[in-house]
């Protein structure tokens, strides 16, 4: 099926059907070791994990540090050098709380976000297979908090095998879980917003493991498994 047909389905028949197509896809033989879910809360395996960050205890708060974060063996780091001082500010915000300048009225813990256009990575120091995150987005359609004309925000994760590239579209309310599971070791997961300079995107209560757990079984959550494209979302894979 293609990309344009898949769309074309989702306009129709709307995010029930699109869930739908992307689960029946999934059957499809794996070309690749990455499967991305996206939840309202956090599920696939991830809901029995204990939150391993939560950046409330990472100082100091609303504040522009040009150095990375190193917290709890993860470092986190803001992507420079791409010529564009609003693409990649060069700096990574831990939030306050409360905090309002996200697509959502008001944040209830410190989030890590940036000043300007988030465009940051995350580098665990050992062996995880399984790391998601809850997050924010600025660009749900209809959403009064939203950023006209704000892309997706766009999740590589490097493994020893390759990246593997996600298109993450808005959850409900701007708000949601997603999961990262990899038969091989995640090295770097690079999180890029667009107009993230108007209103902050950001993540918070990372989730991890060492090891890959079970395929979710297909209910409310969107699974996206090797070799899926299109949809609201296009996973890429590149070598």
């Amino acid at each position: 099926m293609t990309s344009l047909a898949l769309r074309s389905i989702a306009r129709r028949l709307g995010v029930a059907a699109l869930v739908a197509a992307a689960l029946a896809i999934a059957a499809a033989p794996a070309r690749a070791s990455v499967i991305f879910v996206l939840s309202e809360t956090p599920s696939a395996g991830f809901e029995s994990m204990p939150v391993y960050e939560d950046f409330e205890a990472v100082t100091p708060k609303d504040t522009n540090l040009t150095t990375p974060i190193v917290s709890n063996g993860i470092t986190y780091t803001a992507v420079t050098g791409c010529g564009d001082p609003i693409v990649c500010p060069g700096n990574l915000v831990v939030t306050g709380v409360p905090y309002f300048n996200f697509a959502v009225p008001v944040t209830s813990g410190s989030i890590l976000t940036e000043s300007g256009n988030e465009y940051f990575t995350i580098e665990p120091s050992f062996t995880v297979r399984s790391l998601g995150f809850d997050i924010y987005t600025i660009n749900e359609a209809g959403n009064p908090y939203s950023v006209a004309g704000a892309k997706d925000v766009l999740v590589s994760v490097l493994t020893s095998s390759g990246t593997s590239v996600l298109d993450v579209p808005a959850p409900v309310g701007n708000f949601g879980f997603l999961g990262i599971i990899s038969e091989d070791p995640i090295l770097e997961v690079t999180w890029m917003a667009d107009l993230g300079g108007v209103k902050n995107t950001g993540i918070d209560n990372l989730r991890l493991s060492e090891n890959t757990p079970a395929v979710p079984e297909p209910g409310t959550m969107l699974l996206l498994g090797s070799g899926i494209s299109g949809l609201a979302l296009r996973r890429r894979r590149r070598s």
